[in-house]
């Protein structure tokens, strides 16, 4: 009896020196975890400040998403922080967990939804001939098995308003830009269409885009759409002049590589009887300044509404394919494309944002595509 005592007695002070140990090392990894953190942030603000102080004279690249390079100092501003800063930003948001307005972050659940969600696809653009060639690109190519009434166009001669798909007239000019009223626009149909196919996710876009449908609907089949979000890269616009005080304050999506916005958050745009045209207004006069920082403008939107933007783990998915100059020979169409699916581990990224030359994009679309359908 003694000894089975003694043997007791052993065998727990073991069980403790375990724990004791297992804490120890556990205290160690967060201590280094948290190290590696602070260093993260450090880089990302010493990185937008120097962005900030730069000169704001920057050539336009004629690109269309919000981070466009046209329009006044503050646009340029954002442009240059998000072309210079995308991949520290974007580090420094998946490993902060960065959401807007205090709200909680809001986690992936794998396996929520037994099936995939429906997913909308909103995409900007014009009727210029270089866009144009891009939208027959992209139906060509990733969204030519998407439902035709799943993707949302505003502007361009796919319009859908041209095409019957909608009543809600595009009251935009139809030229290059005006990417803030456009993406309003968006909104207000993605609102009608959301109900009428009761989708679950809009993914807001331009043309200058490459998008894997099926990584998207995957991945956001682990969050709950019948709850307020908004989701995508998100930072932008902190500390910075021109915009509305609640993105000078708690910052905004960083829409280049594109976002997400659940049923939940669909269904609280509208106020009660607004019209499309009472949208665009109240988006204007809240961020006069936006004009193609669509980003920037919807952003205040969202804010007003008090949906929370948050930067998920799948930021790491998006990404950004920039070159200095057109595509000219076969082999740099190969080599460019070679160098993204590398970067994303040979598997399909959710969206890839096409920075560069527009002429250059339907080409390298073709070529991602059948690319990836090789993998």
């Amino acid at each position: 009896m003694m000894f089975a005592r003694r043997l007791y007695v052993a065998s727990m002070l073991v069980s403790v020196a375990r724990a004791i140990v297992t804490a120890e090392l556990a205290a160690e990894k967060t201590e280094a975890s948290g190290a590696a953190l602070s260093r993260q942030h450090a880089h990302g603000r010493r990185a937008h400040r120097a962005i900030i102080r730069s000169e704001s004279g920057v050539a336009n690249g004629e690109t269309s998403s919000g981070a466009d390079a046209r329009g006044d100092n503050v646009v340029e501003s954002l442009a240059m922080q998000k072309s210079r800063d995308a991949e520290s930003r974007r580090s420094l948001m998946t490993n902060s967990d960065k959401t807007s307005g205090g709200a909680s972050l809001i986690q992936e659940r794998p396996n929520f939804s037994a099936s995939p969600p429906l997913v909308l696809y909103g995409i900007e653009t014009c009727s210029a001939k270089k866009y144009t060639d891009i939208v027959d690109a992209v139906f060509e190519t990733w969204a030519k098995n998407v439902p035709r009434k799943h993707v949302i166009m505003v502007g361009g001669l796919h319009d859908d308003a041209k095409k019957g798909l909608t009543k809600v007239p595009m009251i935009c000019p139809d030229t290059v830009g005006s990417l803030s009223c456009k993406e309003t626009v968006l909104l207000f149909r993605a609102v009608e269409r959301a109900v009428e196919l009761d989708a679950q996710w809009l993914a807001v876009l331009q043309e200058d885009k490459f998008v894997s449908p099926a990584k998207v609907a995957s991945t956001l089949q682990g969050f709950d759409s019948s709850k307020a979000m908004v989701l995508g890269p998100f930072g932008c616009g902190r500390g910075l002049k021109g915009y509305c005080q609640s993105v000078h304050d708690g910052a905004g999506l960083c829409g280049g590589d594109g976002y997400f916005i659940s049923r939940g958050a669909l269904d609280r745009i509208l106020l009660k009887d607004q019209t499309v045209h009472e949208l665009v207004n109240e988006t204007k006069a809240m961020c006069p300044t936006c004009a193609d920082a669509s980003d920037m403008s919807s952003s205040c939107l969202f804010h007003k509404r008090g949906l929370p933007m948050s930067a998920p783990n799948f930021v790491s998915l998006m990404g950004e394919a920039p070159v200095e100059r057109p595509f000219s020979e076969e082999t740099q169409f190969t080599k460019g494309v070679s160098d993204l699916v590398d970067r994303f581990g040979g598997k399909a990224p959710m969206t890839v944002h096409l920075n560069f030359p527009k002429e250059s994009i339907p080409g390298y679309i073709r070529k991602l595509h059948e690319r990836l359908r090789e993998e």
